[in-house]
């Protein structure tokens, strides 16, 4: 089966980007992946068997929880060691989408996760069990849209970020601070409060890792372009600056991340069970 990409419910696409369900047979073998900076805060469920975690400088590994929270990534954190009957669903917020929906301040789960139920409270077991017995991913992807539409605010907050975050994805993260707050109409330190408690990272770094995704992805959609020219489409003042980020969010060269990072970063699992 693989991964696949499922939108949201129409009312929720101001929070939720997509969801990705996946399910695959991979034996005794020890399947690794590379977590990278990643911009989207989202909640795994893992219906199969648990993945394992090696924690960037640790040796030691963990197993991740069967529902877990993870926040916003601004370095290459960990590897996923899946094996067995891995099957999952994920769902991958807006910026502020979990924030807004959940509550929970992001400068907590910024290149973090928790167990679930510990974050959100029981309710999250009640749709974990429903994940697991549903027959299809479509009928996952129901159980997922009424349990967020629950939650759905009636009102936004008049601090809410989603609206000049969401330029930030439309513009691959070239948009300068200054230009972010003065479009919102605050200073850039408040703009950047708000940033830290409602996405984790602060506007300048999370346009960053944004722009990292979207070389990503130019490179894997078009495997023929050459590094200069996505440096250069992406507006990096030249190629080592992009090959700095590259270093900094997937401790990796351009070319090499591209290789390991084989899916794209939009439609990928991402977090605790893959990227």
């Amino acid at each position: 089966m693989g991964h696949r990409v499922h939108q949201p419910a129409a009312a929720l696409r101001e929070f939720v980007r997509y969801y990705v369900s996946s399910e695959q047979q991979l034996g005794t073998h020890e399947f690794m992946l590379p977590v990278p900076a990643r911009s989207a805060s989202l909640i795994d469920f893992q219906l199969g068997d648990r993945c394992e975690l090696i924690l960037r400088g640790q040796e030691r590994r963990e197993i991740a929880p069967s529902v877990a929270v993870v926040g916003a990534l601004s370095f290459h954190r960990a590897l996923v060691v899946a094996r067995g009957h891995s099957k999952g669903f994920a769902i991958f917020f807006q910026p502020s989408g979990l924030f807004r929906l959940f509550s929970i301040p992001h400068g907590v789960l910024t290149n973090n996760h928790f167990d679930g139920r510990a974050v959100i409270g029981r309710s999250i077991d009640e749709l974990a069990r429903c994940l697991g017995e549903s027959r299809s991913a479509e009928e996952q992807v129901r159980h997922v849209d009424d349990y967020l539409l629950r939650r759905r605010p009636d009102v936004s907050s008049r601090e809410d970020i989603s609206e000049i975050s969401g330029q930030l994805l439309r513009q691959r993260g070239c948009m300068r601070v200054s230009d972010l707050a003065a479009r919102s109409g605050v200073s850039a330190r408040q703009l950047e409060r708000r940033f830290l408690a409602q996405i984790g990272l602060p506007p300048k770094v999370f346009a960053r890792v944004v722009r990292f995704e979207a070389a990503l992805r130019a490179k894997q959609r078009a495997p023929h372009l050459r590094w200069t020219d996505v440096a250069h489409d992406l507006g990096y003042h030249d190629q080592m600056h992009m090959v700095r980020d590259f270093h900094e969010f997937s401790d990796a060269t351009p070319s090499s991340a591209a290789d390991k990072l084989i899916v794209s970063v939009t439609d990928q699992i991402a977090g605790m069970s893959a990227t």
